[in-house]
C-alpha cells in the first residue's frame, strides 16, 4: 500500500512539474508576440520622427514655391502624423489584444485536477 501511495506522489510531482514546463513554453511563446508589436510601435514612432524631419524640409521647400510656407508646413506635418498614428495605433491594438495568460497549462491543470479528484 505504502508503494502504491509513493507511486501516485511521484506521478502527481511529474505530472505537476509538465504543467509548469507547459506554462513556461506558452509564457515563452506569448512574449515574443508581445514583443514583436512592441517593435511595430517603436518602428511606427521613429518612423513618425524621422519621416516628420526629413520630409517636412523637402517638401516645405518644394510647396513654399506654390502656397504660402506656413501653410505648406501644415499639410505636410498633419499628413505624416496621420500615418504615425496609424502604425502606433496598430501596434498597440495588436498588444492589447494578446491575451498573456498560459491558456492550454491552464486547461490541462484543471483536468489533471478533474483526474485526480475521481
Amino acid at each position: 500500500m505504502a508503494d502504491q501511495v509513493q507511486g501516485a506522489i511521484s506521478n502527481i510531482e511529474e505530472i505537476v512539474r509538465s504543467e509548469i514546463r507547459l506554462a513556461q513554453a506558452e509564457m515563452k511563446q506569448k512574449a515574443a508576440e508581445a514583443g514583436r508589436a512592441g517593435a511595430s510601435v517603436a518602428a511606427g514612432g521613429v518612423l513618425g520622427l524621422f519621416g516628420l524631419g526629413f520630409l517636412l524640409v523637402a517638401a516645405h521647400k518644394g510647396l513654399s514655391r506654390v502656397m504660402r510656407p506656413g501653410g505648406s508646413a501644415f499639410a505636410i506635418g498633419s499628413a505624416l502624423g496621420g500615418a504615425s498614428v496609424l502604425l502606433i495605433g496598430s501596434g498597440i491594438g495588436k498588444l492589447k489584444s494578446l491575451n498573456l495568460a498560459p491558456e492550454q497549462a491552464i486547461q490541462t491543470a484543471k483536468e489533471t485536477v478533474k483526474t485526480l479528484k475521481s
